[in-house]
């Protein structure tokens, strides 16, 4: 998309013109995120690291905390196990009549409690 047309899109999701804004990869560094009340990531980071990078800016001090969901694939299990066990936290799948639609992905949603493990986790290797 060219610059142009990417800036007047990301102004129309925070002036609430449009509700939905779909980006590939990681989101923009120059979105706001406070304008994001949900954020769906389809796309599965490389890392846990970058991972923790992303959903970071999600709650970033005076920024509305956003709801985070990530989808996980079955080939992914390995990286979902690895995260459970780092920050401490477990990943429930999507209730039964809604995996039909994903086949067997699992939302990673972050609960305060679960962010302050993130947090911790991020502190650790330097992201935050």
């Amino acid at each position: 998309m060219p610059p142009d047309e990417r800036a007047d899109a990301i102004d129309q999701f925070v002036s609430y013109d449009v509700n939905i804004l779909v980006t590939t990869g990681a989101w923009p560094q120059d979105l706001p995120v406070e304008s994001a009340e949900v954020v769906y990531m389809y796309d599965f980071p490389e890392s846990s690291d970058s991972y923790v990078k992303q959903i970071g800016e999600c709650d970033k001090p005076g920024v509305r905390q956003a709801l985070v969901i990530t989808f996980v694939r079955d080939f992914q299990d390995s990286w979902r196990e690895r995260l459970e066990a780092e920050c401490c936290t477990r990943i429930e799948p999507l209730p039964e009549h809604i995996t039909g639609l994903y086949r067997r992905c699992f939302p990673i949603v972050v609960t305060p409690a679960a962010w302050n493990s993130i947090q911790k986790l991020a502190k650790k290797h330097g992201l935050l």
